[in-house]
């Protein structure tokens, strides 16, 4: 099995590295790209991709406090 895990931010791949590593462990093969800002965006919002690398902070803006009310806020365009 292989795949694809798309990323904007080369610090972040500190993090995905032991994901990869542990996957490998079990046969899984898993590819690592790191991508410019908007062409993650552009992938976000087409969902064109395999696994995407994103994370979520304390944000006391309260249209943020949850995933779900990020992905209804980055697709309300697409409704």
């Amino acid at each position: 099995m292989e795949f694809e895990l798309i990323n904007y931010s080369p610090s972040t791949e500190r993090v995905i590295i032991p994901l990869q590593q542990n996957l490998e462990r079990m046969g899984i093969t898993l590819n690592i790209r790191t991508i410019d800002p908007t062409q993650y965006l552009n992938r976000l919002r087409d969902r064109d991709f395999d696994m995407i690398s994103q994370g979520f902070a304390a944000n006391a803006d309260s249209r943020f406090r949850s995933p779900a009310a990020m992905a209804q806020r980055l697709y309300r365009f697409n409704l």
